[in-house]
């Protein structure tokens, strides 16, 4: 009975986690519309960075909510 409770405790706190992750998703385009690879998208003083693709595009996971990102290429 006690791993069972051990077990159901262990579940409950990992779903925690899972739920407390925010992804910001975009796509890094010039004046032109033209898709930018290779920008980095930052999440303004915070740690959490990403490369857009080939096609302009980044998804950026974050534990923490976001108000402003940064774009540097």
């Amino acid at each position: 009975m006690k791993k069972i409770l051990l077990f159901l405790l262990a579940l409950i706190l990992g779903s925690f986690s899972l739920f407390s992750q925010n992804v910001i998703r975009g796509r890094v385009v010039d004046e032109k519309g033209l898709p930018i690879p290779g920008a980095r998208v930052s999440v303004k003083d915070g740690t959490e960075s990403v490369l857009s693709d080939f096609d302009g595009a980044y998804s950026l996971e974050t534990v923490t909510a976001v108000s402003k990102i940064t774009v540097d290429y």
